[in-house]
């Protein structure tokens, strides 16, 4: 089922890439520059692990939809979960493609993310100081200028291999 999961959002991201441009909604270039801008400054305060200025980017009620499968509701959820993330690996952000919706409500990003496992995470193998590098796929919701969705896809069990080395 998470395999399939995995695929589903793969499908999804490549689905919003190729048909974005044919969508039926009203083109607003503003709103496009905006949303990118967003997304550009989401990634540049996660590089700089200037957090608080990322968080201010979601919508109260943000959904997070992870790489796992699960949901995570509401901007507490997402806080703690980067909160967990940071204890346990340092991570930086590189080579960012962006794909905006005519309309500018929908975000696409295709990156690299290179870090380190510097502490255990619990559900993970144990961390030695391995580095790791993996592309990766974000969607992003946008609504008045606040992050409302974001979905994340990457390749779990390569990830595993570059770190069981």
């Amino acid at each position: 089922m998470i395999q399939f999961t995995h695929l589903s959002k793969y499908i999804a991201c490549l689905f919003f890439i190729i048909f974005a441009p044919l969508n039926m909604a009203k083109e607003d270039p503003m709103l496009r520059e905006k949303s990118q801008k967003l997304i550009e400054e989401f990634y540049k305060h996660f590089n700089a692990k200037d957090l608080d200025k990322m968080y201010a980017m979601l919508s109260d009620n943000v959904q997070h939809e992870m790489n796992d499968g699960g949901m995570q509701k509401g901007k507490a959820a997402f806080v703690k979960m980067i909160q967990d993330s940071t204890k346990n690996y340092q991570e930086n952000v590189d080579n960012v493609i962006y794909m905006v919706s005519d309309d500018g409500k929908h975000v696409a990003t295709k990156f690299t993310f290179k870090g380190k496992y510097i502490s255990t995470d619990e559900s993970n193998i144990p961390a030695k100081g391995q580095s790791y590098q993996a592309n990766a796929i974000n969607y992003f919701d946008i609504e008045n200028g606040k992050i409302v969705t974001a979905m994340c896809w990457y390749n779990h069990q390569d990830w595993i291999k570059q770190v069981s080395k």
